[in-house]
C-alpha cells in the first residue's frame, strides 16, 4: 500500500464503488484543483482518494471516493485518516455527509469518530439524493 499526495487526475483513474458511480458525471479534474488530500494505491491501482476542504479557518468538509474493492484495505486506510485528522486538525470542526441509503458510508463515518447532526437533509446531494450530516471536533472524544 502506497500513500501519495492527491492530484486531480487521480479522479479519472479510480474505479468507483457502485454507490459512488454517479460521481463520474461530475469528476472533471480541472474543476477539482483546489482539493487537498491523499491517494492510496495498491498493486498500481487507486483504491481510495480522500481529504478535507477548508470552509473557513476552523471548519472543514471531509470527502472520499472508494474503489469497488476498497473494503479489504479499509482498516488501514481508516487508521491513516484518523492519524491525519489528529496530526493536522486538532480543534477543527470537520463535517461529512453520507447518502441516507448507503449504510456502509454511515459505518465508515462512525468508525472515524463522526457523530450524526442531521438525520436527513432532503435533496442535498448533487443528484438529488438525501444525505445525513455527520460532524466532529477533532480531539473531542472522536474515536
Amino acid at each position: 500500500m502506497i500513500i501519495i499526495k492527491f492530484k486531480p487526475d487521480h479522479l479519472t483513474k479510480i474505479q468507483l464503488q457502485k454507490n459512488q458511480e454517479h460521481f463520474y458525471n461530475w469528476l472533471n479534474p480541472e474543476s477539482y484543483t483546489h482539493l487537498s488530500g491523499f491517494t492510496v494505491i495498491v498493486d498500481n491501482r487507486i483504491v481510495f482518494i480522500g481529504g478535507i476542504n477548508k470552509v473557513h479557518q476552523s471548519r472543514y468538509i471531509a470527502w472520499s471516493l472508494l474503489s469497488y474493492d476498497c473494503g479489504k484495505y479499509l482498516p488501514a486506510i481508516l487508521k491513516k485518516v484518523k492519524r491525519y485528522f489528529i496530526e493536522n486538525c486538532i480543534g477543527y470542526r470537520i463535517e461529512c455527509t453520507c447518502d441516507c441509503n448507503f449504510s456502509q458510508a454511515h459505518r465508515m463515518a462512525e468508525l472515524l469518530g463522526f457523530s450524526c447532526e442531521a438525520e436527513r437533509m432532503r435533496s442535498y446531494e448533487i443528484d438529488g439524493r438525501d444525505a445525513k450530516l455527520y460532524a466532529m471536533i477533532v480531539g473531542e472524544c472522536n474515536g
